[in-house]
């Protein structure tokens, strides 16, 4: 089972695994896989209560989770890959949403960084920003191994906070004291993507940035990109579900990170199998889909749909007028 958790120092190109999720002390492992109500009561509460929710329907629902994988709260680190370190490109997992909504409003990936200000005392204190890229595809055919057709793709640049400077009292004198006392050597922070797209039911991310030697588009310079990797959580989702368990999809260019070793290609962002429950620390976050057709707006479905800034209609008289003259 691969434990996925990996950090590069750029003075002597060694790999650390990056999970001290617990407060574990990392010792340097060579290049190495480590597979790691309310009640209502009487008739008069319950007639309202039924009259709140329809009228919640009918006004439309705020935004909320339709699949997380983001621990709540965030703990101080979480077990993590690194880009540079596992020559990766691109990272995701395969995932089929919950609920009925299907418009993107955001999504969340936690990210771990490993990089300290001291070592590089000339970029701002708060941090550096960085260009990701999150990529989201159609669902593969049965049996692919690779996704298919590209849905959707957005690049951000996020302010990537520095890991706090380590505590001498920590084992080893490298890792960082968290609030909660225990010791990390990476530290965990959320990056938020901002949309406006309809996905299907069942989509495969992915999630891309370029490091000094690695990504689509290798900046070809040592910098704390080096020590930036994203967050995995061990237990899996909480809302939706992961299409694949067990996979996750991954574009490395080096064959052994795999589990077949790199028999199907080290190219393409293709499913590497092995992960057991472990998938990307991520959230996805949508509302109602906009009503683009009349059709939609007939057998209540106007309680489903939405304008494009996210407003709901009063009835489906409302809806029909949105969908034939915009307003």
């Amino acid at each position: 089972m691969h434990y996925f958790a990996w950090r590069s120092t750029t003075a002597r190109g060694q790999f650390r695994w990056g999970g001290c999720a617990d407060g574990c002390t990392v010792a340097p492992l060579g290049k190495e896989q480590i597979m790691g109500t309310r009640i209502l009561k009487g008739i008069m509460a319950s007639a309202l209560a039924a009259a709140v929710t329809m009228g919640a329907t009918a006004t439309g629902a705020a935004p909320s989770a339709i699949y997380d994988a983001v621990p709540a709260p965030l703990p101080p680190n979480l077990p993590s890959l690194g880009y540079q370190a596992t020559s990766t490109q691109e990272f995701g997992d395969g995932i089929t949403f919950a609920g009925t909504d299907r418009r993107l409003t955001s999504v969340t990936v936690t990210m771990s960084d490993w990089a300290l200000h001291s070592t590089y005392p000339t970029l701002p204190a708060a941090g550096y920003n960085h260009p990701i890229t999150l990529n989201l595809y159609q669902a593969g055919s049965v049996g692919s191994l690779t996704p298919g057709a590209l849905i959707a793709s957005v690049t951000q640049s996020f302010l990537i906070p520095w890991r706090p400077e380590a505590d001498p009292t920590c084992p080893g004198g490298t890792a960082w004291r968290a609030a909660d006392h225990a010791c990390y050597n990476g530290f965990a922070f959320n990056i938020t993507f901002n949309l406006n797209q309809v996905v299907p039911n069942s989509i495969v991310y992915g999630i891309a940035y370029n490091t000094n030697t690695h990504g689509y588009a290798p900046i070809g310079a040592p910098g704390p990109y080096e020590s930036l990797n994203v967050a995995i959580n061990d237990s899996g989702p909480t809302v939706g579900t992961d299409s694949a368990p067990d996979a996750v999809y991954w574009n490395t260019s080096f064959g052994g990170f795999y589990t077949d070793g790199g028999a199907n290609g080290t190219g393409p962002f293709r499913r590497d199998s092995g992960w057991g429950t472990s998938t990307p620390a991520v959230k996805f976050v949508a509302s109602a889909p906009v009503a683009t057709s009349k059709q939609v707006c007939s057998d209540n479905g106007w309680m489903r749909v939405a304008r494009l800034d996210g407003s709901s209609f009063k009835n489906q008289g409302d809806c029909v007028s949105y969908t034939n003259n915009g307003k």
